[in-house]
């Protein structure tokens, strides 16, 4: 009893701290929202979303009766970045998405004969990026017989993917992809592992959709998804609601036991991705069976020197391209934006090495 007081001490101090230090730096709004282009809406014969349970001795009592629906997509949304630095416009576009709130797919074939799905966050989605600059969509101009899908989102991560093919949630996703047989990758940013884990950098901001699986033996039990807020309070009173007390000191925020070792904190929130990784690699060739699945691997921010996570996806036998050494994934200029998207450069050039490793490796089975 008297660790785990000082343990919820400790965490809170440094959740304080950590939300003083967002409140005075990371609040500043440089994004520009066209906000009647929100309209939320479904895909035909939609899942129940709104169908996550809340702990019975969740550490937030009065809002334990509400029911976060983070899943409604919205319809596209029009966005300006500015440079917070020199005040430039960086870009101003409207972006459009699909039925599952993912970036729009242009020209796919109603005869196409194989599926290729590109998962992932806002990297795969195209912020700041026109429809047709996209990486998928310029797939989609050069391939007439192989229809290609974006399943990514700003905020996404490993979890979000997951939730889609997550059987206990009945996503119909074969309304939304119908060729029964392809290609699926998921293209791995380190950082991205925060999300799954539900540290303090990924609760400050989860403009989007931030959805949240806990491990639980060789399962995971979704806890819930989260509306788009970039409220650090908000999120934290959310995370709260899902977790008795016990387990949202010792496997959230950044767990105390870890503090020491960097090292051993990231090879453990590597695990847990990976895990989710493989989990949904099974949902996927299980829905759509004789299909491959891939993991790309790319760290232009250079977060995981000693690639933790590329031994942890091996540990669960996932295969996976090591797109570490290209150019596009060792350094920023001139792939990324000034807040580190992918500009058109980036996803043109994704969008070849995609052909080079991937579509051509497999174009007898892809039938090109």
């Amino acid at each position: 009893m008297i660790k785990f007081v000082r343990n919820t001490l400790i965490i809170l101090l440094i959740t304080i701290a950590y939300g003083l230090v967002m409140l005075h730096y990371g609040q500043k709004k440089f994004y520009e929202w066209d906000n009647e282009k929100q309209l939320n809406y479904l895909n035909k014969e939609p899942a129940n979303y709104n169908i996550f349970s809340v702990h019975p001795d969740s550490i937030v009592a009065p809002i334990k009766s509400k029911k976060l629906n983070g899943m409604l997509p919205t319809q596209g949304w029009s966005e300006k970045y500015i440079d917070p630095a020199n005040k430039k416009v960086i870009y101003d576009v409207h972006m459009s998405t699909s039925q599952i709130g993912a970036r729009i797919n242009h020209s796919l074939e109603s005869n196409g004969s194989k599926h290729f799905i590109v998962a992932g966050d806002s990297q795969v989605f195209g912020m700041g990026v026109d429809d047709d600059k996209v990486l998928t969509n310029l797939l989609n101009y050069q391939f007439s017989n192989l229809n290609f899908y974006n399943m990514g989102h700003a905020a996404w991560s490993a979890s979000s993917t997951y939730l889609f093919f997550d059987p206990k949630v009945g996503v119909k996703i074969k309304n939304f992809i119908p060729e029964p047989q392809g290609i699926m990758i998921y293209i791995m940013y380190p950082y991205l592992t925060y999300r799954d884990n539900a540290y303090p950098n990924a609760l400050s901001f989860t403009n989007g959709l931030l959805t949240n699986y806990e491990k639980v033996g060789d399962d995971l039990i979704l806890k819930g998804t989260f509306k788009q807020t970039n409220s650090f309070w908000l999120n934290i009173k959310k995370m709260a609601t899902y977790y008795d007390k016990g387990a949202f000191v010792e496997d959230y925020l950044m767990p105390l036991r870890y503090m020491s070792d960097k090292n051993e904190m990231l090879r453990s929130s590597f695990n847990k991705t990976a895990f989710i990784i493989s989990g949904m690699r099974y949902n996927y060739q299980n829905t759509y069976p004789d299909s491959l699945f891939y993991v790309l691997l790319c760290d232009p921010l250079k977060e995981d020197p000693q690639k933790l996570l590329l031994n942890e996806l091996n540990t669960y036998e996932l295969k996976v391209i090591d797109l570490t050494n290209e150019d596009v994934c060792r350094s920023l200029h001139p792939y990324y934006f000034v807040e580190h998207h992918l500009n058109n450069n980036g996803h043109s050039e994704m969008a070849r090495l995609i052909q080079e490793k991937l579509i051509e490796p497999n174009s007898p089975f892809l039938g090109l």
